[in-house]
């Protein structure tokens, strides 16, 4: 069984997961420190491994980005959900 996740957080400005996603490899990939934090979900959408998950795997890697991609994603016109 395969899930389509098509919106994000309640997304109010229509992104979808796949334009998110992308966006934040674009970025990554010009500004991470470790290639093998892209990753590729069940549905072959390529993402960046959230901070908790990649620090815990790898200590010896640590990086946080996830406030950078979410900076990045404003910058571009994305807004975050209004706080619940």
């Amino acid at each position: 069984m395969s899930i389509q996740i098509e919106a994000v957080c309640s997304n109010p400005n229509g992104w979808t997961y796949q334009k998110m996603t992308s966006t934040d490899v674009t970025w990554y990939t010009q500004n991470g420190k470790y290639i093998n934090r892209i990753g590729v979900d069940a549905s072959d959408v390529v993402y960046i491994v959230g901070d908790w998950s990649w620090n815990r795997i790898h200590p010896d890697k640590y990086e946080m980005v996830d406030e950078l991609l979410a900076k990045n994603r404003e910058s571009l016109g994305w807004r975050r959900a209004a706080a619940r």
